[in-house]
């Protein structure tokens, strides 16, 4: 609604049929006196339509006898008009006022709580707590603290690991997670290589390492030992073993090749549109040539074709038939330019190096070596150098003794 509407329908107006013989000279002399008169539509030769402000009826009036036409109020539009009618019916509008009151006074209260995320926990404990620090149904919503109540679940629960309360509109809402515990296989975790390497650097969490900064190391080879050997006595010759799950990060430099063979002389092969075929059928074993016997051509294609038909009621019998096409070619060689056969091997290297790089990888550097071989071939060899976490764990399922230490 633009503003002069919306302007127009503060003020109230109406919308008027006028009816006679002289509609210029009323719309003439309403406008000299200053009277508003808009959307004027013409409906026939003695009649239109427009719209006047409410305030503006009284001159209308007068205007209508001077000019000796006729008008009638078609429709009231505007905030006058409605509130008069809202006046006439007081006990609807009390009731409005009430029941808007009495919406935002409700809207105040929490009057549903619930619990999601639990499974061992019972729902029913949950609520009690909460209710005991403040949130139950039928409370004011400002009184409610949603942290204090949740810090308290989680003191009270110690099976809960995270818990957090929303309170949107009359819901308030507990959401909590159970601690899970990992399901542990028998056996012991080693940490190993993930590549051939070079370490770097070495940060035991547990464990026992068998490697340190400088060695060279293949892939699978253990790094982090989840066996200690604990000497027993002095002397160091009695040991016990303690299993422990073997974790640690282990930084190392790694150096990945990718091959991408290339050639600088692309042959092109065109067809100069002379065809040659010849036919061979099978009969048994009999076999007939329809057709040159060799091809009739210095250089060729060769498309070969056989088919085979079963006769009915002569077991092992069949029918064959060879179609071999001869396509007369010109092949011609063509020097490809060297730069860019290089960029696209070199790309397409460094595209599948880059697939093989694990996440976080960090690239040091790149080499190339170019080797030129008989025939055109160029073959490029590009490798990266890494430096990236080469620690993988791995199980070994066997069930060790754990020493008594009591």
């Amino acid at each position: 609604m633009a503003l002069a509407d919306l302007w127009s329908y503060f003020k109230g107006y109406v919308i008027i049929a006028v009816k006679g013989r002289t509609l210029e000279k009323f719309v003439n002399t309403a406008l000299a006196r200053g009277i508003d008169l808009w959307d004027i539509s013409r409906v026939d030769d003695r009649s239109l339509v427009a719209r006047a402000y409410l305030h503006d009826l009284p001159s209308l009036g007068r205007i209508l006898r001077e000019t000796d036409c006729r008008g009638r109020i078609e429709e009231k539009v505007g905030v006058p008009f409605l509130v008069r009618r809202l006046a006439r019916r007081k006990g609807l509008v009390a009731g409005a006022i009430l029941f808007s009151v009495a919406l935002y006074v409700l809207s105040s209260f929490v009057w549903f709580v619930d619990v999601s995320g639990v499974e061992r926990t019972k729902p029913e404990a949950v609520l009690e707590l909460a209710a005991r620090h403040g949130l139950r149904p039928g409370v004011l919503k400002r009184s409610i603290d949603p942290g204090k109540v949740a810090r308290s679940i989680l003191a009270e629960f110690p099976d809960l690991a995270w818990a957090a309360v929303h309170v949107r509109g009359t819901m308030a809402s507990i959401e909590v997670v159970e601690k899970t515990l990992p399901d542990v296989s028998p056996g012991v975790v080693d940490v190993v290589a993930a590549e051939d390497a070079l370490v770097t650097n070495i940060i035991v969490l547990s464990g026992e390492p068998l490697v340190s900064e400088g060695d060279t190391v293949t892939k699978g080879q253990v790094l982090i030992a989840g066996l200690i050997l604990w000497p027993q006595d002095q002397d160091g010759e009695s040991k016990t073993v303690e299993v422990v799950n073997a974790r640690g990060i282990v930084l190392g430099r790694v150096w990945r090749t990718h091959s991408e063979k290339c050639r600088l002389v692309k042959e092109i092969v065109t067809e100069t549109g002379r065809v040659a075929r010849t036919r061979r059928f099978t009969v048994g074993g009999l076999t007939f040539v329809v057709g040159p016997k060799a091809p009739p051509f210095a250089d060729y294609e060769e498309d070969e074709r056989s088919y085979a038909v079963p006769l009915g009621g002569w077991s092992g019998y069949s029918i064959g038939l060879d179609v071999a096409t001869y396509r007369e070619v010109i092949r011609r060689a063509e020097v490809l330019d060297r730069d860019e056969v290089l960029a696209e091997a070199r790309d397409r290297a460094r595209r599948a190096l880059e697939a093989r790089l694990p996440r976080g990888a960090r690239v040091l550097d790149e080499r190339e070596d170019l080797r030129y071989s008989q025939g055109g071939v160029l073959t490029l060899t590009m490798t990266i150098e890494t430096a990236e976490d080469i620690a993988r764990e791995r199980r070994q399922e066997r069930e060790i003794e754990r020493p008594d230490r009591s």
